[in-house]
């Protein structure tokens, strides 16, 4: 028998009435389903303290003034809207004893702003509106601690800042849709912490402030956990670390499995404030336990202006895929001693003497390992300025790829599987493909780090008729799709200009400078600028732009027909050069 589910806000019982009779007569041998959803409504002068909110009404005597309150009175399946405003104290904080109701894969529990940047007409050039700051409180983390495993499933949250050490611990199916974290903890801490859970979501997602790493994916129990987790166009920078003596990382696979990185970015790192120790840099995506097949992958990802190398994994490990990765500015590039399979990467200014620091730091060559040899297998940061380092001789391969300039004079080491490779302004004695392109890419065909121009050389020197480098313009996965499901990373239109630019931007700009005592980097350097024009010197910056005409190249107008856009792209990216 087919069933199918409506949801409706209490008290709709004409509506009901109309779609039942509906389906006597025109869905017949249909059986539905009726959810009922009600609202539950949460503001800072709020003094509801029992029942359900009446939709629509923002009086004070309909709203709770605490998240804790709204959670209690709620029922699965219900909507937790938030009003503006900075909520403190323990009772907005979730532990064990203080978590949402679950929902159902059919009908979830929504916690959500009520006003979101680039959502029903509120201005896209402005940070979250709805905080929740713990105050530094790192034992109950930043508005979220969750103690025991399945304690909370099917919630969705929407536009919401945490500001804390936030972990996320045992819920499953959980999504955050257009949120953003900001690390407040010293020590070996992350910004945000995913732990024993599955089927997360991360979309649109920012990540910023202090961090040993800064999203971690920890497995407790170190048993080969499943995340079957998907971080969707998360942002990372990386602001902080002070965590002497451990390897710090941006986004890190730690003993678990299974999680996908599609259309994901680090960028804009600040090393200026970071401890110098030998073990510093493992990556901007890494996986750091030696635990067999891992299944971890990144797909039209990338790494600009920061100082560590892109990917680094360690031995004994193998299941991990990189499809269309831009590297651009970059300390160090692949270091993958787990076997890894790389295909249409493009890693341009490779080395820490090409790479100018936003913190003011343009030269680590006096720094603690960058001249030291290989001490243990922790020891990533003697590793930068190499574009390929196989120095486990892992099984790993790359092809249809592209590397431009790089610092140091073993730029490919290691027993790479490797063919129709693009090499130019490098050097090693281990460079061997079969299919080996030794002219400038810049003239062959990329212009836009992003892309590989249409009609150029480079688009069809790859393997069957293929390009060489990365292809990243096309938004991956249906909004919301979890892991495992066939529209995960299925392409849905253009990337560019990257969705809710104007909003991320601010975001970025919005982090304090000052955090837990220290004085963080400027949060407006790089993209988030305010000052900062394009190459035509009257647009404003934005992200897209920041990427593209990172090259020296003019932005494409067929990317901002007019003004720059500062919410979901709706322009179709053209395949031709408009220069």
């Amino acid at each position: 028998m087919k069933s199918c589910f409506y949801r409706f806000k209490k008290g709709a019982i004409t509506s009901c009435s109309v779609l039942i009779l509906s389906g006597i007569i025109l869905l017949s041998g249909m059986y539905c389903n009726f959810v009922w959803a009600a609202d539950v409504y949460v503001s800072l002068t709020g003094t509801k303290t029992s029942g359900k909110s009446t939709a629509g009404d923002w009086s004070n005597a309909n709203s709770y003034n605490n998240l804790r309150a709204a959670m209690a009175a709620a029922s699965g399946g219900d909507t937790i809207t938030i009003n503006d405003g900075t909520y403190t104290g323990v009772n907005n904080l979730i532990d064990s004893s203080h978590v949402p109701p679950s929902g159902t894969a059919s009908v979830r529990t929504i916690i959500q702003a009520r006003n979101i940047p680039c959502q029903n007409g509120v201005a896209c050039s402005q940070p979250l509106l709805v905080n929740f700051d713990d105050q530094g409180s790192t034992s109950n983390g930043g508005g979220i601690w969750m103690g025991a495993s399945g304690t909370s499933n099917y919630v969705t949250w929407k536009g919401i800042n945490f500001k804390g050490s936030v972990m996320i611990w045992g819920p499953n199916h959980w999504y955050f849709k257009q949120c953003s974290v900001v690390g407040d903890a010293d020590g070996n801490n992350a910004a945000i912490t995913v732990a024993n859970s599955t089927y997360d979501v991360f979309e649109d997602f920012v990540i910023m402030g202090k961090g040993r790493y800064h999203m971690l994916w920890y497995d407790e129990n170190r048993s080969g956990f499943n995340f079957n987790g998907v971080c969707r166009r998360c942002i990372m920078r990386q602001d902080w670390k002070d965590d002497a003596n451990n390897p710090s990382a941006g986004y890190v696979l730690y003993f678990g499995q299974n999680v996908k990185f599609i259309n994901s970015m680090d960028i804009d790192g600040s090393p200026a404030n970071w401890t110098n120790d030998s073990e510093l840099y493992w990556g901007s995506f890494a996986q750091v336990v030696e635990n067999g097949t891992i299944n971890m992958s990144l797909n039209g990802s990338m790494a600009i202006n920061t100082p560590g190398n892109v990917f680094g994994t360690r031995s004994n490990t193998s299941g991990f895929t990189i499809t269309d990765f831009l590297g651009y500015k970059i300390g160090g590039g692949f270091l993958p001693a787990g076997n890894t399979a790389i295909n249409r990467a493009t890693l341009l200014n490779v080395g820490y003497n090409n790479f100018t620091y936003p913190g003011g730091i343009t030269d680590y060559s006096s720094s603690s390992g960058l001249t030291g040899s290989y001490k243990d297998s922790q020891n990533y940061f003697a590793f930068l300025n190499s574009a390929l380092n196989n120095f486990y001789g892992s099984s790993s391969s790359i092809y249809n790829s592209i590397i431009r300039t790089v610092q140091g004079s073993a730029n490919i080491a290691g027993s790479f599987t490797q063919d129709y490779i693009n090499t130019y302004a490098i050097t090693g004695s281990d460079i061997s493909p079969s299919h080996h392109i030794t002219t400038d890419p810049y003239t062959q065909g990329l212009l836009y780090p992003v892309r590989i121009e249409s009609g150029s050389t480079l688009a069809t020197a790859g393997q069957a008729g293929g390009q060489v480098g990365a292809n990243i313009t096309q938004i991956l996965g249906t909004d919301g799709a979890e892991y495992g499901t066939s529209n995960v990373e299925t392409p849905q239109g253009s990337l560019w200009p990257w969705p809710y630019e104007g909003w991320v931007k601010a975001q970025f700009g919005a982090m304090s400078t000052t955090i837990t005592g220290d004085t963080m980097p400027s949060p407006t350097r790089g993209f988030a600028s305010p000052t900062a024009k394009r190459l035509d010197g009257v647009n404003p910056v934005t992200l897209t732009s920041y990427i593209w005409e990172s090259l020296g190249n003019p932005i494409p107008t067929s990317l901002y027909s007019t003004a720059p856009a500062v919410s979901s792209p709706t322009v179709t990216l053209k395949s031709s050069s408009p220069l």
